[in-house]
């Protein structure tokens, strides 16, 4: 920036002076600081209003031209305490019967009193299993649905450890350290997902026990017997034996085939790693440190995929596939599973020969899983949940019913349905049309510019905010194209439509403005409906509307789809891209834009030639300077030569 020299010999107010010489030109570039500033103003209310009329466009109106829409139905039941119901359009009219049997509910076990069971000591989710009396390692399993998951513990593993065990084998469980309990219950309501505890062996037995999660009813359970009975006493092995060692040998065989699937995959995303650090290691700016770094990556990803390699080889071993694709196990699997059945036969009959002496010590309580049954019109339906999605209905039990009790279904016309949404069509309708009316109609604010920052400095906060709002709600006053979308959309809803060839308005279902004279200033354009009790201008009206619903729904709907379908068809012609304006727009946003940036060149124009023009002044006031400091120095000399 160059140095500007002020009138230090001269004693003149340079600056001043000088702003006072390019003060035309800088009231130019302030003008187009202020335009620009309005215009943008000007951009932010046309955003804002054009997504009101967007959301208008897509949320109401949209849904309004469809005669499906008005399709709703209403169920009332005699007994709401019992079921709750929801009617799809698609419900059939008429009336139904339901029976409620049973309810959906989750299988639950509360754990035996922990404390009771040790003399009366406290336990905490950071106690051991040692603490309890565990001793040395076992395991048992989380069977749903058949699945078995198994948990191993010892007496070092923590009480939170074995709830966490818990959680990650599909069950919620829980120590409450209040109640000296481990809950226990399913992830889901129903059969499929109720959940058993199962010691896999007297170890396993004797955990449970311990931890006070045993019931009266594992005691009985069938999965011991189903593993014993592979066997009899003389060795002789059962059909059904050779049925589940086969079965569990073509499962075991797959599953080895899928993982080295998925491995194999693994190591190809893994060697493009490594080929692309590879290449990246010839780029001739890397550092001795990036190399290393490299290097140390490669060699972890070369590391993962050599064991990937290594689990594809082993898996290998238990399983072969054939030219058509098909899975077999080998015979090494053959050998693998067979070791590990005979040690389920083992286990079980170990555990039934003693599952005598943990009688006294199943005090856990269990509460199974079940599905919800009810009976409609006399056919049965069962579900997982308290929830049921039959014929157009989706009911929701919530208690079984008495006795020779039968609740009764009314399905019907939603009058109040489709009343609403109408009403909410012209709600929506008449807010969009107010605000359009208050800013075409805005008191002018000629004389009201947007202020420099010189100019704000002069004034409060108070009075800034006061002024530019004065200019903020002007802003789209008289705007022609404001005014063209809003006089559209009056004109659409003045139209009416053709029903049954008949010409049919909004008034002939009692809906109105309130006239030119009694509506307040930019309500002018608002629409009743009569006996609308939320409107204490109409309140009092007959319901016209409510009862055309009743009596003649069709005609209803017909004539609002087409009131719909030609509002959208407006908006949406009005919303098209042109050069002017972009797609869902109605405003000229690019034309805007275009003026905005113009000005922003302007500006910049203005301002060069300001400084142009500054420079220029303080050039020649510099000059001017320079040569009375010359004078001045002359004098001295002379008057210094006659002894002054």
């Amino acid at each position: 920036m160059a140095i500007r020299i002020t009138g230090m010999y001269s004693g003149l107010d340079t600056e001043s002076i000088i702003n006072d010489l390019v003060s035309a030109q800088s009231v130019k570039k302030s003008s187009l600081v202020k335009a620009q500033t309005k215009l943008s103003w000007k951009q932010d209310a046309w955003k804002a209003l054009n997504t009101k009329i967007y959301n208008f466009y897509t949320n109401v109106v949209d849904d309004m031209r469809w005669q499906a829409s008005y399709q709703k139905k209403t169920t009332s039941v005699s007994n709401s305490s019992a079921v709750t119901v929801i009617a799809s359009k698609g419900a059939v009219n008429g009336v139904q019967d339901l029976q409620i049997q049973k309810l959906a509910k989750q299988g639950f076990l509360t754990g035996a009193n922990l404390s009771e069971l040790n003399g009366g000591k406290k336990f905490t989710a950071k106690s051991t299993l040692g603490e309890l009396g565990v001793t040395g390692a076992g395991s048992f399993s989380v069977e749903i649905n058949g699945k078995f998951t198994d948990i191993k513990v010892d007496e070092n593993t923590k009480i939170s450890d074995l709830v966490n065990k818990l959680g990650a084998a599909g069950v919620n469980a829980s120590f409450d350290e209040k109640s000296q309990r481990f809950f226990v219950s399913s992830k889901a309501s129903g059969e499929a997902a109720n959940f058993h505890l199962v010691g896999n062996n007297t170890a396993g037995m004797d955990i449970l026990s311990k931890l006070g999660m045993m019931t009266k009813e594992d005691l009985n359970s069938g999965a011991y017997n189903t593993w014993a009975n592979y066997k009899d006493d003389a060795g002789n092995y059962s059909a059904d034996y050779y049925t589940a060692l086969s079965n569990e040998v073509q499962k075991r065989a797959n599953a080895f085939k899928k993982e080295n699937d998925e491995l194999t995959k693994k190591n190809e995303s893994l060697q493009k790693q490594i080929d692309k650090l590879n290449e990246d290691k010839n780029n001739a700016t890397l550092t001795a440190d990036d190399i290393q770094k490299i290097d140390e990556k490669i060699a972890e990803l070369t590391k993962s995929k050599d064991d990937n390699t290594a689990k594809i080889a082993d898996n290998e071993q238990y399983f072969s596939v054939d030219g058509d694709g098909k899975v077999t196990g080998t015979t090494a699997l053959e050998t693998k599973v067979t070791a590990d059945f005979e040690q389920k036969i083992t286990d079980a009959k170990d555990v039934l020969s003693n599952l005598g002496s943990y009688a006294a010590s199943a005090g856990a309580t269990k509460t199974e899983g079940q599905d919800a049954v009810i009976s409609l019109n006399g056919a049965e339906f069962t579900s997982d949940t308290n929830t049921f999605e039959i014929n157009g209905l989706t009911l929701t039990v919530l208690k079984e019913t008495e006795k020779n009790e039968t609740i009764t279904l009314t399905t019907g016309e939603d009058t109040d349905g489709i009343y609403d949404m109408i009403k909410n069509f012209l709600t929506e309708y008449n807010k969009l049309i107010v605000e359009m009316d208050s800013l075409y109609n805005a008191e002018s604010s000629k004389g009201y510019d947007p202020l420099t920052s010189e100019e704000k400095q002069a004034m409060a906060d108070s009075e800034i905010e006061e002024w530019e709002k004065k200019i903020k709600d002007s802003l789209l006053r008289r705007d022609s194209t404001l005014g063209t979308v809003k006089d559209a959309m009056k004109s659409i809803m003045l139209k009416g439509a053709t029903v049954n060839g008949k010409q049919m308005y909004l008034s002939d279902f009692g809906i109105n403005t309130l006239g030119y004279f009694n509506a307040a200033d930019n309500e002018k354009g608002v629409y009743h409906i009569n006996g609308d009790k939320d409107d204490p201008h109409v309140k009092n009206e007959d319901d016209q509307l409510r009862a055309m619903i009743a009596s003649d729904p069709d005609a209803v709907v017909s004539f609002f789809s087409q009131l719909a379908n030609n509002v959208h068809d407006d908006l949406m012609n009005k919303m098209s891209a042109t050069k002017l304006s972009s797609a869902f727009t109605v405003y000229n946003d690019k034309e805007m834009k275009d003026e905005y940036d113009a000005y922003t060149s302007r500006i910049a124009k203005e301002e060069k030639r300001l400084n142009d023009l500054m420079d220029k002044w303080y050039s020649k006031f510099s000059k001017m300077e320079t040569a009375l400091a010359k004078l001045e120095s002359k004098n001295n000399a002379v008057a210094g030569m006659f002894g002054g």
